[in-house]
């Protein structure tokens, strides 16, 4: 059985009928997918947070629209929103998210790190390597005041 099959109804998949073949290939296949969905999710949170979407349809911000539509623990909603905003400070991050090759909790801590980092040698004169000035400061989240 495909992941596709088993992706349109899940809840009916029976694991004990599928042969080893179909699991060892399945289970890899079926991270892989996730780890895409995630990425798309981070993305598409950015892009209504950008657009002020949330507060167009009555949320007070970005972080209860998306624990009220999805159902969502709202600490879990918080840091999605965190790192969809703080990505675009760290693009080769973002490219290997999208890319799949990492898992969004390892995204968590590198984004934290480098925010953690970035406090404490604030008082060092380093210069950096590039500078994305064209995306806004992570605190506020957005170009413009929604």
């Amino acid at each position: 059985m495909k992941l596709d099959a088993m992706l349109t109804d899940p809840a009916r998949v029976e694991a004990r009928r599928l042969d080893e073949t179909e699991i060892l290939a399945a289970v890899p296949e079926l991270v892989q997918d996730m780890r895409m969905r995630e990425a798309l999710l981070v993305r598409l949170v950015r892009d209504a947070d950008q657009r002020c979407l949330p507060e167009h349809v009555g949320a007070a911000d970005t972080t209860a629209w998306l624990a009220g539509a999805t159902r969502m623990h709202r600490a879990r909603a918080a840091q999605i929103v965190r790192l969809a905003r703080e990505l675009p400070l760290h693009p080769q991050v973002a490219e290997v998210l999208d890319d799949g090759r990492i898992e969004l909790a390892h995204v968590q801590v590198i984004v934290n790190f480098l925010a953690r980092l970035a406090k404490l040698t604030r008082d060092f004169d380093i210069e950096p390597a590039e500078t994305d000035w064209e995306h806004p400061d992570p605190e506020t989240g957005r170009p413009d005041d929604c």
